[in-house]
C-alpha cells in the first residue's frame, strides 16, 4: 500500500530529520545515539499526525 499524501510528507520529514542528525555527526563529530535518532523520527511522525483547528 502506497502512503497517502500526508504519509508521504511525514516520511519525507522523517528522512530529512535523520539526514540532519547524520550530517551533524559526520560533519561536526557530535555523537548521535540510535535512541536519539529513533526518538527524533518518532517525534516528527507524531507532529505530522497532529491536526490543528
Amino acid at each position: 500500500m502506497a502512503p497517502d499524501g500526508d504519509g508521504l510528507v511525514i516520511a519525507q520529514a522523517r528522512h530529512l530529520a535523520a539526514d540532519f542528525l547524520t550530517r551533524l555527526q559526520a560533519d561536526h563529530g557530535l555523537p548521535v545515539s540510535q535512541r536519539a535518532m529513533d526518538l527524533t523520527q518518532l517525534g516528527v511522525s507524531e507532529l505530522g499526525q497532529v491536526h490543528g483547528p
